[in-house]
């Protein structure tokens, strides 16, 4: 059958890689996400739906709705299609992958927790869901890396 401490050893071995390669590939997915990313963004779509009993009643969708720019410290800012900048935290959560904005726009804060759906190096595509009773408000954000 073998030696006992050879097959210990293997194992401890095959569990080590194991860990390894998992760390690398959380590392990996890790570093495209759009915080990582420090810099502007275009926000290319804004999107909003409105479910009154799961049916939908309002569809709203703005392109080139502004320009967001992350900075490393947890801060930046936001310039809507109007051109008036807010000023932004925000901060990004691994497990499950959200990123949290605040930002104040015209005098109006907001705050929202957003899912990432998709995670590219130069492309992003999130999503916040607020269900209130009967109804689910949807608001996605589409960013391109701004040159």
């Amino acid at each position: 059958m073998g030696n006992p401490t050879h097959h210990h050893r293997a194992l401890r071995l095959l569990c080590l890689a194991l860990v390894t390669a998992f760390s690398l590939a959380s590392c990996a997915k890790t570093d495209k996400i759009i915080v990582r990313k420090e810099g502007r963004w275009t926000l290319s779509e804004s999107r909003f739906r409105q479910y009154t009993n799961d049916v939908l009643d309002t569809t709203y969708i703005e392109t080139n709705a502004g320009i967001i720019e992350f900075l490393e410290d947890g801060t930046g800012t936001i310039t809507d299609s109007q051109g008036d900048i807010g000023t932004m935290t925000w901060s990004y959560e691994s497990d499950p992958e959200e990123v949290n904005v605040c930002f104040t726009i015209s005098s109006t804060p907001y705050c929202w927790a957003f899912d990432v759906m998709e995670s590219k190096a130069r492309h992003q595509e999130w999503i916040n869901i607020i269900l209130a009773g009967t109804m689910r408000y949807e608001q996605d954000w589409v960013l391109d890396k701004a040159d």
